[in-house]
């Protein structure tokens, strides 16, 4: 019996693969009906166009025999498999499976769904680590321009008082230049 794969294009009769799916071919022994083999649609509804991210809702939708268990497999970085089951189909045929990845679903995956003992169908994809958060910029730290002299014991600061429009050392420099050009 030879394997043969049905195009991404009408993976079940009349189904077309929707606007941002990934859609997977499906795998038909030959000489049995599309409805004993597994079919698989999986979409990611955040990033429907990708890259796949921490935090994307997903949703993975199944096909096969109505009212069959479905087995999964899941290998992610290249680890040894792991199978369990995902629940069984409707009377349509359909079992649909929703989640967010995680920090822990980082990394590239390879999986295989089969329901009963029909042919199985697999997908593979990456899960890419949240970006960085964006470091604020430090705060504006403008230096206040120091007018006032300090010397040890001697404590100016007063200068810097305003009296009227202008601080008093300006007064004071104002006078000290009038008394100059009034003794010349």
């Amino acid at each position: 019996m030879s394997l043969g794969q049905v195009p991404l294009i009408g993976l079940v009769p009349g189904m077309v693969c929707p606007p941002g799916a990934q859609c997977f071919p499906l795998v038909v022994a030959s000489g049995t009906s599309t409805d004993e083999a597994t079919g698989v649609t999986f979409t990611d509804l955040s990033s429907p166009r990708g890259p796949y991210s921490v935090g994307d809702q997903w949703t993975l939708e199944i096909t096969g025999t109505p009212n069959t268990a479905v087995t999964g497999s899941a290998s992610q970085n290249g680890a040894a498999s792991s199978s369990s089951s995902m629940g069984t189909t409707d009377a349509t045929g359909k079992l649909t499976l929703t989640g967010t990845f995680g920090t822990g679903d980082v990394g590239n995956w390879q999986e295989s769904y089969q329901v009963g003992s029909g042919s199985p169908a697999s997908l593979s994809f990456t899960v890419q680590a949240p970006p960085a958060p964006a470091t604020p910029a430090p705060a504006s730290t403008a230096a206040t321009p120091a007018v006032a002299v300090n010397a040890p014991g001697l404590n100016l600061s007063f200068l810097t008082n305003d009296i009227g429009p202008l601080p008093l050392w300006a007064w004071l420099a104002g006078g000290l230049v009038a008394l100059i050009v009034v003794k010349k």
